[in-house]
């Protein structure tokens, strides 16, 4: 049976907490760009009445892209346009195929999630 150390532990947890607030942020700093630029005043316009007309603060999770579909669009937007990581690999555990392709295993493949 394997088992982790304290070490590995604490770097996993670091990476989870620095991944999810760097990424959370990166989106966030992305949407206010789009809606700030003044092309995009209606948007803005649109995406604040939304807001006001919901009760955020005591909002559940799953209930928010039905209460704010606007805004849960223009995160997508952002996330589309400005992904928080433009580019990844994921190392194979094992031999496989995928569309006709043979993947070694410990092979490495990086991609875009632009190209997606």
């Amino acid at each position: 049976e394997e088992s982790i150390d304290d070490t590995e532990i604490s770097r996993i947890l670091f990476d989870i907490i620095i991944a999810g607030s760097d990424t959370t942020a990166s989106t966030l700093s992305a949407a206010l760009y789009i809606l700030h630029e003044p092309r995009h005043s209606t948007q803005l316009t649109a995406a604040r009445k939304e807001a006001a007309n919901v009760d955020v603060a005591s909002l559940p999770l799953e209930d928010l892209r039905t209460d704010l579909p606007y805004t849960f669009a223009v995160t997508k937007e952002a996330l589309r346009l400005y992904p928080p990581v433009p580019f990844f690999g994921r190392t194979s555990i094992a031999e496989a195929s995928v569309c006709g392709y043979t993947i070694k295993n410990e092979s490495t493949a990086c991609f875009s999630p632009w190209h997606l």
